[in-house]
Parts: C-alpha cells; sequence; structure tokens
C-alpha cells in the first residue's frame, strides 16, 4: 500500500517535488477508488499538500479528518456505517502484537502516546468490541488532525482558527508536545497583535486581536486536467464563436501582457515596484471595425451571479432589479436558446416566481427557465437562501464571492458536470502564477523552523507567490455546509465538489473577472457576476469602454479617455500628451476595461487590484503615475 512507507506525522518529508506529486496521485487515487472514508489516507495526503507547498488543501483533508472522527464516535451519524467500517479494516490489519502493546495502537503517520486501556472518556453504551476503534480515532487521528490544522492554518495566517484547534488540543491533552510547540510559534506570531511578553502558550489569548485571513498559492493545480489551452486555433475560433453573436465588432486574439506575480510574492509598496520585462502570453478584446464614442458593443447575460442581500427585490437568475407590477410594460424579445440580448426592459411576464419555492423570484419567464434549465432544479425546497447574506458591510465584497462560488456548485452538480468545465468559467484566465519548478523538500532545518517563518522565508510555501485571499470560514466552513444542505455527502461529492483545490481555482478566476452592481439605497455591493466573453477584455486604468449591469452586462465605448496626472513637490503634474483625449476605438486597436475605480491615484487603485491582477497594475497610465517610465 502506498501507506506503509510513512512514517511520524512530526518527521518532515524529505522528498523530491516529483516524489511528491507521485505519492498525491496514489493517495488520492486510493482515496476515490477504494475507501473515501478512510482517515489514515486524509492525513497522508495533508502531510503531502503540507510538503508541496499547499498548507490550504491540507487544512482541508485534516478537516475531513474531524469530520469522519464524529462520524465513528456517534453511533447515529449519517456516515457512521461505512466511516467506522473503514477505520475498522485500518486496525484489522495492524499486527496483533501491536494492537496489544501498550503504546503501540498508532497510524502510520502519529503515535497516541498513551494506552489504549487508559483512554479518555468514549460515547456511552458503546460496545467493547468498538472501543478499540474508537479510541484510535479519536486519540490518534482527531489529534494529528489538530495538529496539521493548526500548523497550516499558522502557515497561511489564520491565527484566530489555529488557536482555536490549538485550544482544543491542549485542553484535552495538557502533556501534547506537538501542539505545546505549535502554540509558542502562534504566540510568537501573535506578539505584534496582542503585545504578549513572552512565546508561552496562554489559553487567554484574546483571539478577537488575532487576524483569520491570509494568502495562498494562485496557480494551476498539477493535476487540474479542466484548464484548455486558450491559445490553440480551435479553441479560439470556439470564443470567437460565441462573441460574433453578442459583439459583432469585436475579436478575441492572442496578445502579450506584463507579467505582475514577482511584485505579489515580494508585497512590495508602489516604490518598489520594479521595472520588468518580463511578459506573458494572453488573450485580449480588439476592434475588427471603427467604433464611435458611446457606442454599445457588446452585451451579455450570465446566470453566474450572486446576491448579498435577503429579500431584495431582484431576480434570482439574472441580478436585474424585479419589474414593478404598477409600471408600463414592454415585451421582451428574447431567443430562449441564447444568452445574449441587448434589451433590458421590463418584462410583460414578470415578475416569476419558483412555482415550487415561492419564495425565489425572477425577472421573466425566460429567466425562470434558464435558472431550471442551469441551476435551480437544485435547491428548490432547500434552505440555502440565507447562507452568507446580510452580512457587515466590510465582509460584503468577500460574501459575494462565497455566492458566487455557491451558484458554481449548484450548477455543476444540475448539469452533472465538474465546476471547472462549466461554460461560464472554462475560458477564463485566473491570473494564475507559474508552479516554482524546484525541490520543495523539507530539511532538516524544518524542525526548528515555526509554520510562522517558513510563510516568510522557509523552504516549502514560501516559494512561491501567494496571491490569492484564504480564510478557514468561506473556503472550509462554507462550502462544506452548502454541499450538506444540498443533500450532498462530502466525502463521496461528484466532480469534486467537495475539494479546496477547485474552490480555490473558483475563486482566482473570479476574484479577477466578477463585476459587481452598487446598491443605490447603501453604497454596498449587492450583486455580482461572472460574464465570460466579457471579462476577455484586458484591465488598463486608462480604460477604452465602461459598462453597465442590469440583467445583461453592456459595453460602451467611452466618451473621453481617463486624466493622468501626478504628484510633484510643486503639486501635481497632468501629462498633456495623454489628457483631454476622446473616447472611440479604432480597428485593430485592444479593448480596455477595468478592475478599479479608476479615479484613485495610482497606489490606490494598484491596492485595489493586486487581488483581482495577481499583482500591482503596470498599465502605462500607472506607470507613468509612479515614474517609473
Amino acid at each position: 500500500m502506498i501507506l506503509d512507507h510513512l512514517t511520524n506525522n512530526h518527521e518532515p518529508l524529505e522528498k523530491a517535488q516529483g516524489d511528491l506529486l507521485i505519492d498525491w496521485y496514489n493517495i488520492t487515487n486510493e482515496l476515490e477508488n477504494e475507501d473515501r472514508y478512510s482517515m489514515p489516507l486524509y492525513l497522508a495526503r495533508a502531510r503531502v499538500n503540507t510538503a508541496l507547498g499547499f498548507p490550504d488543501l491540507a487544512v482541508m483533508d485534516a478537516y475531513k479528518v474531524l469530520l469522519l472522527n464524529d462520524e465513528v464516535l456517534d453511533g447515529d451519524a449519517e456516515y457512521h456505517e461505512k466511516a467506522f467500517a473503514s477505520a475498522t479494516s485500518y486496525i484489522e490489519r495492524q499486527p496483533i502484537d501491536d494492537r496489544m502493546k501498550k503504546d503501540s495502537l498508532h497510524d502510520p503517520w502519529v503515535r497516541s502516546g498513551r494506552p489504549v486501556s487508559r483512554c479518555d472518556p468514549l460515547p456511552s453504551g458503546m460496545p467493547p468490541d468498538h472501543q478499540e476503534v474508537a479510541a484510535w480515532a479519536k486519540q490518534s487521528c482527531a489529534k494529528a488532525a489538530r495538529h496539521a490544522l493548526a500548523q497550516n492554518l499558522l502557515a497561511i495566517g489564520c491565527l484566530q482558527t489555529a488557536h482555536d484547534y490549538l485550544r482544543i488540543a491542549i485542553t484535552e491533552d495538557s502533556r501534547d508536545a506537538e501542539a505545546l510547540r505549535l502554540g509558542q510559534w502562534l504566540s510568537k506570531a501573535a506578539r505584534p497583535y496582542c503585545h504578549l511578553e513572552h512565546d508561552e502558550w496562554s489559553p487567554h489569548l484574546d483571539r478577537s486581536k488575532l487576524p483569520d485571513k491570509g494568502l495562498v498559492r494562485r496557480e494551476i493545480y498539477h493535476w487540474n486536467k479542466h484548464e484548455q489551452d486558450r491559445l490553440l486555433e480551435g479553441s479560439l475560433k470556439s470564443l470567437n464563436d460565441q462573441m460574433a453573436a453578442v459583439a459583432p465588432k469585436l475579436e478575441i486574439s492572442v496578445t502579450k501582457l506584463p507579467k505582475l506575480s514577482d511584485q505579489a510574492r515580494s508585497n512590495a509598496t508602489e516604490s518598489q515596484v520594479d521595472v520588468e520585462s518580463a511578459v506573458i502570453t494572453q488573450l485580449g478584446v480588439f476592434a475588427v471595425e471603427d467604433i464611435e464614442p458611446g457606442e454599445s458593443i457588446l452585451c451579455e447575460r450570465s446566470m453566474l451571479t450572486a446576491n448579498a442581500r435577503l429579500h431584495e427585490p431582484l431576480c434570482d437568475a439574472c441580478g436585474a432589479e424585479l419589474p414593478n407590477l404598477q409600471a408600463p410594460t414592454s415585451v421582451e424579445s428574447h431567443d430562449d436558446e441564447s444568452f445574449s440580448t441587448c434589451n433590458n426592459e421590463v418584462a410583460a411576464d414578470g415578475p416569476n416566481p419558483c412555482p415550487d419555492c415561492d419564495d425565489t423570484v425572477f425577472c421573466s419567464n425566460r429567466c425562470l427557465q434558464l435558472a431550471h434549465g442551469s441551476y435551480h432544479n437544485v435547491l428548490c425546497g432547500t434552505d440555502v437562501e440565507p447562507l452568507v447574506k446580510d452580512v457587515p458591510p466590510h465582509e460584503a465584497a468577500d460574501a459575494l464571492y462565497t455566492q458566487l462560488l455557491f451558484r458554481a456548485i449548484a450548477m455543476s452538480y444540475a448539469q452533472d458536470k465538474h465546476p471547472l468545465e462549466l461554460d461560464e468559467v472554462k475560458s477564463i484566465w485566473g491570473d494564475f502564477t507559474e508552479p516554482v519548478a524546484a525541490n520543495l523538500a523539507s530539511n532538516d532545518r524544518l524542525r526548528h523552523v515555526s509554520p510562522v517563518e517558513r510563510r516568510d522565508g522557509g523552504a516549502f510555501f514560501s516559494a512561491s507567490p501567494k496571491t490569492l485571499p484564504f480564510n478557514f470560514r468561506s473556503q472550509i466552513l462554507q462550502p462544506l455546509h452548502y454541499l450538506e444542505l444540498l443533500g450532498i455527502n462530502i466525502f463521496e461529492a461528484p466532480h469534486q465538489l467537495a475539494e479546496v483545490w477547485v474552490y480555490n481555482t473558483l475563486y482566482a478566476k473570479m476574484r479577477g473577472t466578477a463585476s459587481a452592481r452598487i446598491s443605490p439605497r447603501d453604497g454596498r455591493p449587492e450583486v455580482a457576476a461572472v460574464h465570460p466573453l466579457w471579462c476577455l477584455a484586458n484591465h488598463s486604468c486608462d480604460p477604452s469602454v465602461e459598462w453597465e449591469w442590469a440583467g445583461e452586462i453592456t459595453f460602451k465605448a467611452k466618451t473621453a479617455r481617463a486624466e493622468w496626472k501626478r504628484k510633484t513637490d510643486e503639486g501635481e503634474e497632468v501629462n498633456p500628451a495623454e489628457n483631454g483625449r476622446k473616447g472611440g476605438i479604432r480597428k485593430g486597436e485592444e479593448v480596455l476595461n477595468h478592475y478599479v475605480d479608476i479615479d484613485l491615484p495610482v497606489q490606490g487603485r494598484r491596492e485595489w487590484g493586486v487581488g483581482a491582477l495577481g499583482g500591482f497594475c503596470r498599465c502605462s497610465r500607472c506607470l507613468w503615475e509612479s515614474r517609473e517610465v
């Protein structure tokens, strides 16, 4: 078995990257094809993910171990029989002499260090022949999972959640050496936030002062076989066929873009960004005819939308405001086979509630039919609607991204299609960075290096740029809870719907391309959407188009271009060569969109856009205003 060569959980994996990937594939194959309820397999893959520099993936695997431990211990749990059978099968494969020894009950990665006969209290009424399995699950697997969770959450920077799991581990065993060691590193990391005078673990640390968000890698995972080569002739032809239906004056072509990831890795400030000659080959949108100022050139509708508010008068499918039944209406002329029209008039047949769950309302019968065909049929009768709605203002933007992830999960489940194969996302580039082609193996130094230090300059995680925001709640807890509300078994989820690498890939695509509409009532983002053709237009802080979104997104050529200005010792300097230019787009010019508020100064724009772009913007306006040219 792949498990046999792995040793104690606290020993570093001194392997080359290629060998670690082989382990990853072998363990995943066993999980998917032999035993989806195996705690040892999840622990093994968590350890390999840590060694590969993916602490976020390790966190998901370790958390699933805790869920499986609960299933083993609770005889009434939904998946108790399968989880218990898996655990029993593993125990029965161990030599009987080892099972009878005082301190021998352990899996290949973790030793409990405690006798079976002196285990913690187990659930009352458990048959004696079940106690060995339950003790192993609780004392070995759950303990190792909490260590893995704390270690990897520390590496990412999610100190609050790491503190929570360490507190549980140390409460259960005050002599837990590994938890106490990790507690020291947590205390060291918490010093700037809690003004601690020493590094000793304290359960009374004020967790509310600790950060609980971090950054993780944003790349195409080695095992992700769903990303198409967008530069191939066949792929380009397919995209241009779609573009021709919604924007006959535009075409998609290959272009060169500045490489931004090196700046993101250094977390440099504006003044530290070096001028780079490195470029990457990507797609862009170009005019095939002259386009006049103010001319509408693209209209596109998408079902991959999100609404951050409960009980708002918005269409569940397209995000448009629901029609007022007292207002005059005019009939929409829509082709039911197409998502692309430029008619945003109020539908004569709307609003239309879903006949099976009348609290879900659509702006028209067309949206109702499109929703049922793409996602809503799996949501009827569920309790998913209140999830991540009406959150505090500072969480509003992140909540919309989570809602978009939920919609992608529902679309995948309804269409019986892998989420990365959805039409709305499969052609989108997520501003991925290139994987580091290096030996990410550990060394002796790792034993004495904290996860926090590894994040900033150690062997694994810090070897790659980290630009994708991560927190435990939005990338682990909430998606798994959403799957449960849909009635999906997270251990047997189809199309890898319970894998965090899938969520990260979707987040990377959506964070760089989703559009949002601000509520006129309170200025908060209320609706977001991913429009796959619209988002192929590249960003510039001097855009040539502006957009409107009300059910369908519409590109219009700007009537005037942005004003370039920068600070000087005397005040402010403008660029006479660029200011005062009229809008419009000439044949052959690239159509330039914008992902930030272009009225901000250059530093504000760059800080705003780093999450979407994967680095600081290097458009011609930013370079001039930051005095890099």
